[in-house]
């Protein structure tokens, strides 16, 4: 944003208001514009694919036709009897003949040429427009188009455009200007599928061109219809400009027999349309192309039109904008400069009277609001230095008493069998964890201290159970540096207990507890493992949930897992919120605590 803006209220305003009405307005056109433009797109290619669809129908009826007039051949029973004999000087076979090439010559004014040949008497009769019926011996196998033919799968080969000519069944060979397309059949007598001979009908192209004509705007569409072999066999007057086989050949690789695509390049622009005709009935392609300029034409007027009226309600606006702009940012600007001074600090500055209206009330509304946070300041600032402590003395106040009833439960057990020093022994145990855990004013101890107070009590808990409880402390107590990291107090007991409320009662053989306690890379590593009953996963889900609510809530959850929270709570207190807490399955599938805490050598102060 240029300097002069930046320091003017008042061009903000005007920047704004103007952004705030040409991005919306600009946005409906375009999305206006691109709707209306994809709609009227996906309207006119459904609207081309079924014109295309209903000009290939015509076009397969037309075929199937033609298809149906060279298989009525074996509807004539004297006509296949004459095929399958030798002789040929029946003046009878030679009529008949004759009037079948009549009849299908004048089947409609399409057929130029019909060409019938009988291979048991190697001969070939012919008739047309231009000539009478000539019968001439013929080789058929010159004609590659018999052959293949012969080999298609309904024995009928759809040849595509191709001048006229006579198959050497004249006295001499015309050279002919018509165009036209042939149907060749080749006949055979069934069961036993003798070959009998061939027969051909060649058609004018002009009238599946006068069939295609209305499928397509002349000068602003094009159209092609392509046989098999990608050649052009109908196009439009205005299809000029590159390629046609190209396209054909991209809607060839299309492996839809009718859809649209797409296709930008130097020569074309636009969307193509096609549709397939079924292979039996030649397997040409009707192909139209229609350009994105012709396509979108009515989008565009709407789009202008939409123009045109914005406009004018814009120039309104910068009007209206302009006026407002300068009744209102005087006392705005007045009022900003205050602002900043509160912005570098300056909470105690008191501001300016701007009357009664809503500026005047913006004004005393911000001194409220600016002297209420700094009240606020100040009191959250005292509350959470309290509270804090207070959090403190809370959670170390949740000892769960129950262990000191168990303890002398089994002293005064063991003193009325024994009468001897192990009572001494177990005595000397319970005083430190005592002294330990009632010395309020040392809140964080050493590692070393902590891990001491760990062993006293879980003498206690072996002397208890016996051989049904044991344990492994693994630790290197010849490091300095990890003895002598602090630790907030009471963190490993409540650990350890829960192992004796809910594991050991559950365990079937003997009870086993690792604790290990490692220094790696300035941070703490402790896990505490028991093998007690299996912990199934809704249990550990339900212990992960209530660790993760918020510091503040104390309450009881209504499921074991108080001291886990409690811990885990003040563990977050003290390296404020870079300690780690998982809980899970141990090796042993029983359950397993692991910490990871930074090295911290005074309080406060974590590595």
């Amino acid at each position: 944003m240029p300097e002069f803006m930046r320091k003017s209220i008042r061009l903000k305003m005007i920047a704004l208001l103007l952004m705030i009405t040409i991005i919306p307005f600009g946005s409906s056109i375009v999305w206006t514009y691109h709707h209306t433009k994809e709609s009227m797109k996906d309207t006119s290619i459904q609207e081309n694919l079924n014109l295309i669809y209903q000009g290939k129908t015509n076009l397969e009826n037309y075929m199937d036709n033609m298809n149906r007039l060279t298989l009525s051949i074996y509807h004539n029973s004297r006509l296949m009897n004459i095929m399958k004999t030798s002789t040929s000087e029946e003046y009878a076979s030679f009529d008949e003949i004759r009037n079948m090439l009549a009849s299908f010559s004048h089947f409609n004014d399409h057929v130029e040429q019909v060409v019938f040949y009988i291979e048991s008497r190697k001969q070939a009769f012919s008739t047309s427009k231009t000539y009478h019926m000539n019968a001439r011996d013929m080789n058929p196998d010159q004609y590659a188009v018999y052959s293949e033919a012969k080999e298609q799968p309904g024995h009928m080969l759809i040849e595509s455009n191709h001048l006229l000519h006579t198959y050497g069944l004249t006295e001499y060979e015309y050279h002919s200007n018509t165009v036209v397309f042939s149907i060749h059949r080749a006949i055979f007598d069934y069961p036993d599928r003798t070959f009998l001979g061939y027969l051909s009908i060649d058609l004018d192209t002009r009238q599946i061109a006068k069939m295609t004509k209305k499928l397509f705007n002349p000068g602003q569409e094009q159209f092609y219809l392509v046989d098999v072999d990608d050649d052009v066999l109908i196009s439009s007057s205005s299809a000029t400009g590159g390629d046609p086989s190209k396209w054909a050949k991209a809607v060839g690789w299309q492996e839809a027999s009718s859809g649209y695509l797409d296709w930008e390049d130097e020569d074309f622009q636009g969307v193509i349309v096609y549709d397939r005709l079924a292979q039996e009935l030649g397997g040409w392609t009707l192909i139209k192309m229609i350009p994105y300029d012709f396509l979108y034409e009515d989008a565009r007027a709407v789009v202008l039109m939409n123009i045109a009226i914005g406009s004018l309600v814009l120039l309104l606006v910068v009007l209206a904008t302009l006026f407002v702009s300068f009744k209102i940012t005087n006392p705005i600007r007045i009022l900003s400069g205050q602002m900043e001074e509160v912005k570098q600090g300056d909470l105690q500055m008191r501001f300016k009277s701007f009357g009664d209206d809503e500026i005047g009330r913006l004004g005393r509304t911000f001194q409220s609001m600016v002297e209420t946070i700094n009240d606020y300041i100040n009191r959250e600032y005292r509350w959470k230095l309290q509270n804090k402590t207070n959090q403190l003395k809370v959670l170390q106040s949740q000892i769960n008493p129950h262990f000191l009833h168990n303890t002398l439960q089994s002293i005064g057990t063991l003193a009325l069998q024994n009468n001897m020093k192990p009572i001494h022994r177990l005595l000397r145990s319970l005083s430190e964890i005592m002294r330990y855990s009632m010395n309020a004013e040392e809140d964080i101890v050493t590692i070393q201290k902590e891990v001491h107070h760990i062993q006293a009590y879980l003498k206690l808990q072996k002397q208890r159970f016996g051989d049904r409880f044991s344990y492994e402390l693994d630790m290197d107590a010849a490091d300095p540096y990890l003895m002598e990291a602090l630790i907030p107090k009471m963190t490993l007991q409540p650990l350890v207990e829960n192992y004796f409320k809910h594991g050991l009662d559950q365990t079937s053989d003997g009870g086993m507890l690792w604790i290990r306690v490692k220094g790696q890379k300035d941070r703490i590593h402790i896990e505490i493992e028991d093998n007690g009953a299996h912990v199934d996963d809704a249990h550990i889900e339900k212990l992960r949930i209530w660790l993760a609510e918020d510091d503040l809530k104390f309450e009881r959850p209504e499921d074991s897992g108080i001291g886990l929270i409690n811990v885990y709570r003040r563990l977050k207190l003290f390296y404020d919120h870079h300690a780690e807490f998982h809980i899970g399955r141990g090796q042993a599938d029983g359950f397993k605590v692991s910490v990871s805490l930074p090295v911290t050598t005074r309080e406060g102060d974590a590595s």
